[in-house]
């Protein structure tokens, strides 16, 4: 069963982390709307992983720099049939700002030439509501079982 770990919240931002059961690790969030997606994807049965920032997708965030910046996108997730997509999280008032479409483009680009697909995921696409993803998170923190310490083992010195 996934376990919940360390829940953070002030005021409305919700942070901490998830015991994912696709990933067999803890997952964390920075938000309730990457809490809603990462219990979206442990309930659909067509993902069969998924991970958080795990890499990074160069870009240049003015054309005339040479510099590249370093953007980072949410979450990787594979299906079964075989597709990779790369997920951003952004609330849907932010997807229009110009650093983050900035951004989506050059990460569209670097997908495509991979066969990936990206996307963003807003509020109103993501199907889990913010108090069910808390009410399941809340219930796996109470169901999370605390292993016993174990006794600090004696090294005894034969000579």
């Amino acid at each position: 069963m996934a376990q919940a770990k360390k829940r953070r919240c002030k005021g409305r931002i919700l942070k901490g982390e998830y015991q994912a059961t696709k990933c067999k690790r803890l997952i964390k969030f920075r938000s309730g709307l990457e809490l809603q997606f990462i219990v979206q994807l442990e309930q659909d049965p067509t993902v069969v992983a998924f991970d958080y920032e795990c890499f990074i997708v160069p870009y240049k965030r003015r054309p005339q720099n040479s510099r590249l910046s370093k953007y980072i996108p949410d979450f990787v997730v594979w299906r079964e049939d075989g597709t990779i997509e790369v997920v951003e999280i952004k609330p849907s008032r932010q997807v229009t700002n110009k650093v983050v479409a900035t951004k989506a483009m050059f990460a569209t680009q670097w997908c495509e030439s991979r066969g990936y697909k990206y996307l963003f995921e807003t509020e109103k696409t993501i199907k889990v509501g913010r108090s069910q993803a808390i009410l399941i998170y809340e219930k796996q923190k109470r169901c999370q079982v605390k292993e016993p310490k174990q006794p600090k083992k004696k090294i005894v010195l034969l000579f």
